[in-house]
């Protein structure tokens, strides 16, 4: 197999926030928000649909590459997303082959340990390299300035459309059944997720789409990534990173356990402090502590008992989430692939324990999650990289957006105040849709 050639070069400066308006189309964009580091990524050198990591790891490592230039083999390369649950990786609005695509893009754009490259694949010498990274860098430009010049033309008067999956009773139905479940004793906890359409009368921009979203959630982990299916992109804003590796540090974190944000300081103090005393969210979030913990031994160094690590609270502009943080050094041969196919899915995502949880959705839930709960980001075939776990997020086709949110169910869950806690999810992208509440 011919080695395919990766100059790196310097990246002229970019304006990500504002660039993020061209994602969709042949456009990949991720953004930490928390961190500043971003990748872009246009067109597609070469492709993958592996669905699994591990298999994505493999395809990575046997493709060769010959790295250029005077950054050579730094930075991300791949950049894409995964499905929630390799059994069932495609269906319903997925559309029946398997949600995930991954790229190693013809020319990517990052910031990254606060250096900013760009990776060019494919050019024969250095001085057509520089050629395709200037052309990119203005096609970048023009596709930003073109969406944000379409979305000042006049809007339609028809608000739009909201068209619910699933009635609020069938679903109360389903997190009692759940709960039924879990006291006969075949799991301890399940996250029942559950969609919604909305139906606009223009074509959903998801660049715009992702600023928007950028702008009422400024920390969150952003993405836009083009989809198998023609035209769809999966756009969302995530509170929850996956796991990161940069420079052999590892940062990987539990997220588990949330209470509304309220209107007041004084009124949102007592909700954080309320989640903290909450014993049934404290439940949910050891599970999930305890399994990063326990997934991160042996393939990680650390200067502490990974089992100590201790939560604190986690803030979004609607939603406190319990939240635990772990740090350590990656061990060899533990990549950012390997680190993450340990690490997903999560009690977070799918329940305890995750094959017998998984089971029983399998089994009950009627939703095809896809690429929902699945990783999203970029990766390098040095192992590094950041994915997070794609939440808050939708489905955009034409004019449509299919959005996703989910809860954790335990034996003692009240069903109305699950469905509620997926209607407060869900807003974060129904607002930034237009959508009525």
């Amino acid at each position: 197999m011919t080695a395919l050639p990766i100059w790196w070069l310097p990246a002229p400066r970019l304006d990500a926030a504002r660039l993020l308006a061209a994602a969709g189309g042949e456009v990949a964009c991720a953004l930490d928000g928390a961190r500043g580091e971003w990748a872009i990524g246009m067109g597609a050198a070469q492709h993958s649909t592996a669905f699994d990591l591990t298999a994505l790891a493999r395809e990575i490592a046997a493709q060769p590459l010959h790295p250029l230039g005077a950054a050579a083999d730094h930075g991300a390369l791949w950049m894409g997303a995964g499905v929630f649950d390799s059994a069932r990786p495609g269906g319903g609005v997925w559309g029946e082959a398997p949600a995930a695509r991954w790229v190693l893009p013809r020319v990517t754009f990052m910031r990254r340990a606060k250096q900013l490259l760009c990776a060019v694949a494919g050019a024969g010498d250095e001085a057509r390299a520089m050629q395709h990274r200037d052309a990119a860098f203005n096609q970048l430009a023009q596709l930003a300035r073109t969406a944000e010049q379409g979305h000042a033309l006049p809007q339609a008067a028809a608000p739009p459309q909201v068209e619910w999956g699933e009635a609020a009773d069938a679903f109360c139905a389903r997190v009692a059944a759940a709960v039924s479940a879990i006291r006969r004793g075949e799991m301890q906890k399940v996250v029942l997720a559950r969609a919604c359409r909305v139906r606009c009368a223009e074509p959903i921009h998801p660049g715009l789409l992702l600023r928007r979203m950028g702008a009422a959630e400024p920390d969150s982990f952003l993405f836009a990534m083009p989809l198998p299916q023609p035209g769809a992109v999966l756009v969302g804003a995530s509170p929850e990173r996956l796991v990161r590796v940069c420079g052999g540090q590892v940062q990987a974190e539990a997220l588990a356990g949330s209470a509304a944000r309220a209107a007041t300081p004084k009124a949102d103090a007592t909700a954080a402090l309320a989640l903290r005393e909450s014993k049934k969210d404290w439940a949910e979030h050891d599970w999930v502590r305890l399994f990063v913990a326990r997934a991160l031994s042996g393939a990680v160094h650390a200067s502490h008992n990974l089992l100590d690590a201790q939560p604190g609270i986690l803030s979004t502009a609607r939603i406190h989430h319990l939240h635990t943080p772990f740090r350590a050094r990656r061990r060899a041969n533990f990549g950012l692939p390997e680190l993450a196919a340990r690490l997903h899915p999560s009690p977070a995502i799918a329940g305890v324990p995750t094959a017998a949880a998984l089971h029983w959705l399998r089994e009950n839930e009627p939703l095809a999650r896809g690429a929902y709960a699945g990783p999203v980001g970029w990766l390098g075939r040095d192992g590094e990289g950041a994915l997070a776990v794609s939440l808050r997020c939708a489905h955009v086709q034409g004019r449509v957006a299919t959005v996703f949110a989910g809860a954790g169910i335990v034996a003692d869950s009240d069903p109305r105040a699950e469905f509620e806690e997926t209607q407060l999810k869900m807003r974060v992208m129904l607002d930034a849709l237009g959508a009525p509440a």
